[in-house]
């Protein structure tokens, strides 16, 4: 259940969370967001402390999100750390950011290779597959239906960035330092003989 609560009374009062339900009816966790969008909600909403929760069930082991953290690519690799299989992600849009939010939240599954639910209210509801493959849609500013049905795979994958978190990226980086380098030191030597040759013939004093 994603929920709003307002706690009257207190400082900040709003709490924007998602609770997590067994079948046996007890509270598996309360997630509250730990990404507040900069501005009104900031001020006014509780900061969660930024620790993804999962629970093995029989669809999978679930874990979530909401909305803005998804933007942040280090909170959500703890889903990946977690071996999550599918992520939960409820979230609320506006026409100004509509699909494109969306859009981007499935490469955090790419990355992280969870299967990713993105309920989103004025905007695009989408589940994607670990490969980023888009397996249902529903947006809220085409349609009067406002439900979406989708078969999610019960199983992610363990990828690269999971297991090395941000060190493959350092490490393309370092490589492509590395082969500019390489690149430069290559030049060097041809532009030192066009000098030279320059030089020469200046002076007259070339051999064949």
């Amino acid at each position: 259940m994603a929920l709003g609560v307002l706690n009257a009374g207190e400082t900040p009062p709003l709490e924007n969370k998602l609770v997590l339900v067994q079948p046996n009816g007890q509270v598996a966790w309360e997630y509250n967001k730990a990404r507040p969008v900069p501005g009104p909600e900031a001020t006014m909403q509780v900061r969660g402390d930024g620790k993804l929760r999962a629970l093995d069930t029989p669809y999978g082991r679930l874990s979530s999100i909401i909305c803005f953290d998804g933007d942040f690519p280090q909170l959500v690799a703890q889903g990946g750390t977690l071996g999550a299989d599918v992520v939960l992600d409820p979230s609320n849009d506006w026409p100004a950011i509509d699909p494109w939010h969306t859009q981007m939240a499935s490469f955090r599954a790419i990355e992280q290779g969870f299967n990713l639910v993105r309920q989103t209210s004025q905007g695009l509801s989408a589940a994607f597959d670990y490969q980023g493959r888009r397996l249902a849609a529903m947006d809220h500013y085409q349609t009067t239906d406002y439900a979406m049905v989708s078969q999610v795979h019960t199983r992610g994958a363990r990828t690269v960035y999971s297991r090395l978190t941000d060190w493959f990226a350092w490490m393309c980086m370092a490589v492509l330092a590395l082969l500019t380098l390489r690149s430069l030191r290559r030049r060097r030597p041809d532009s030192a003989v066009q000098g030279r040759q320059a030089n020469c013939l200046s002076h007259g004093q070339c051999g064949n």
